[in-house]
């Protein structure tokens, strides 16, 4: 992983903008961290 990160970021499914904001905001959202930082695992 990148250790600096973006200041916007985007998350696409299906060639579409689905959630939007600042890149630390969306590492704390916890179903983005599921879906794309932790191999899909939910807990």
């Amino acid at each position: 992983m990148q250790k600096r990160l973006a200041d916007r970021a985007y998350v696409l499914v299906n060639g579409k903008v689905t959630i939007k904001g600042p890149g630390q905001e969306l590492l704390k959202n916890k179903d983005i961290q599921a879906a794309y930082l932790e191999g899909g695992a939910k807990n």
